[in-house]
């Protein structure tokens, strides 16, 4: 509207006024509700991140690394473990070297939206932002001091670089693509496996090598090679003997997509072998009721998918390509021995993932039976994250050391062992258990003596002790050490047995002496 003779310069500006506030408003409105999943998402995470669950950052990211870092292990140029360490100063907290977590998880969520508008409609971009917020998987990598939340974050702004750079070469675009790998590499080696398809797609698209694709090769290599030279060095993954031909891939394969759709906790799985490989069949056994509807759901996204092809080609195909082709780069990897592969390790590709379910979901909502389909993902999200923050002694991947410390503290006495199946030199023994304060400590692989077994060891150890004994049962250790499972077995035969869970790889065997009355939660 422009002002004329009937027109007064007041009322244009009065009108004006009011236009640009219904401008702003509608934004407003708008902003509000992409806010909305990323406030249910921090609420998830501030719920978990000061809680006394401590998974792998425990042993390898604790506090000690935090303040005085390992060549190897956590490196200067690891992006997690600054990031961690100025949380630690910022928080002044244990739990602060999880904060760089929660803000690549939050970021991702925001950064998610974003990047679905390229392929959605802005209805179904709130619907992505909302599926990755109430994601399991994206809660536990959200709260936990690992580089987890930093390879989701780095894989989709990477995807999202090289796509909008690929439509306009322009040097901010390429600046972000640069900032991105070189953030994704300092995360996570699996991230080659994302920069690769990123750098095909891109050549692919423009059918020819420009100077700036050099320039991105370039800015890789260096990275590439310091990966490359840890990963011959260090033990950071499965040594390549026990990885090759050890890994079964099917194993691999049916917890991807499980872990990627509803988390970690999702199912009650039995106990890992050394290679992380589970028993398909005793899985299903425990599982049959969840596993059933897990495979209606995976039914009903195949069949969206297909729909979802048919109406969309080139993005259904971007889309699954930039999931699958990673994935199979890293299983190459895997079949060769130089990885164990696991779902963590593709999470470069999550939330392209995400985008791929919200693009499924928009074609089921045409269909009654689409709804019930999606309705029923979202029933086994909340019954994964009803686990997750439930009954974490059972499902999680975490540890509760600090309970598992004070269960000591107040049972131990004088007459009583502790037995542990070794004290890796990087534990701290006051944030794991009271070992300090115990006065028989018996550390199965350091102690045991010389022309003995170990099956000898424990007896010679059970017949000497007139009280109890507790064993600090750690999966990974015990593996080590005891992989046949002898330890238990000996101690079973002579004492009543009570067990309690602090984590799904981490127990406390209470054996009591034989005489008295097992508990009633024995087992």
């Amino acid at each position: 509207m422009r002002p004329n003779s009937s027109t007064s310069r007041n009322e244009y500006d009065k009108v004006k006024h009011k236009t640009t506030a219904c401008s702003h408003l509608k934004i407003s409105r708008f902003a509000a509700i992409w806010l909305l999943p990323v406030l249910a998402a921090a609420v998830l995470y501030s719920i978990v991140i000061t809680n006394n669950l401590f998974g792998d950052e425990f042993d390898q990211y604790k506090f000690s690394v935090i303040r005085k870092p390992r060549f190897g292990m956590s490196t200067t140029l690891d992006v997690h473990t600054q990031l961690g360490r100025l949380g630690h100063m910022i928080v002044r907290e244990p739990w602060g070297i999880r904060l760089y977590s929660a803000v690549c998880a939050l970021g991702s969520i925001v950064l998610l939206g974003k990047f679905s508008e390229k392929f959605l409609s802005p209805r179904s971009a709130i619907l992505t932002m909302w599926i990755a917020a109430l994601s399991p998987l994206l809660v536990e990598f959200g709260a936990e001091a690992r580089p987890n939340a930093i390879f989701v974050f780095a894989g989709t702004l990477f995807l999202y670089a090289i796509v909008t750079f690929t439509e306009n070469e322009s040097w901010p675009n390429l600046a972000l693509v640069l900032f991105s790998v070189c953030f994704g590499l300092l995360s996570r080696q699996m991230f080659v496996a994302v920069l690769f398809f990123g750098l095909a797609y891109y050549a692919l698209k423009r059918r020819r090598i420009t100077l700036k694709l050099l320039l991105i090769c370039l800015v890789s290599l260096p990275l590439i090679a310091r990966l490359a030279y840890r990963m011959t060095i260090y033990s950071n993954f499965a040594p390549k003997e026990s990885a090759q031909s050890s890994v079964s891939l099917l194993s691999t394969l049916s917890r991807i997509p499980i872990a990627f759709s509803f988390g970690f906790t999702t199912l009650q799985y039995p106990e890992r072998d050394v290679n992380f490989n589970v028993s398909i069949i005793e899985t299903v056994s425990q599982n049959i009721l969840p596993v059933l509807a897990i495979l209606v759901v995976f039914s009903g996204l195949l069949i969206g998918f297909i729909c979802y092809l048919r109406k969309n080609r080139k993005d259904a195909c971007f889309l699954a390509g930039a999931i699958t082709l990673p994935i199979m780069i890293l299983i190459i990897v895997q079949e060769t021995g130089f990885s164990i592969l696991l779902a963590k390790h593709c999470a470069g590709v999550l939330g392209v993932y995400y985008i791929l379910i919200a693009a499924i979901a928009t074609q089921l909502f045409e269909y009654k039976w689409g709804k019930v389909v999606v309705i029923l993902y979202f029933c086994i999200t909340g019954l994964s994250l009803y686990h997750f923050y439930f009954q974490p002694e059972i499902y999680s991947r975490r540890s509760n050391l600090v309970a598992l410390n004070k269960e000591i503290q107040n049972t131990l006495r004088d007459e009583d062992h502790v037995m542990v199946y070794y004290i890796p030199k990087d534990i701290e023994p006051n944030y794991v258990t009271s070992l300090a304060q115990a006065e028989n400590l018996v550390s199965l692989r350091d102690d045991l003596p010389i022309g003995l077994t170990l099956d000898e060891y424990v007896r010679d150890v059970h017949s000497k002790c007139t009280g109890k004994i507790l064993l600090i049962d750690s999966v990974m250790t015990r593996r080590i050490v005891d992989p046949n499972g002898c330890v238990l077995s000996v101690l079973k035969e002579n004492r009543h047995h009570i067990l309690k869970r602090y984590g799904r790889n981490l127990s406390l065997h209470v054996f009591t002496a034989a005489t008295s009355r097992a508990d009633p939660g024995s087992s």
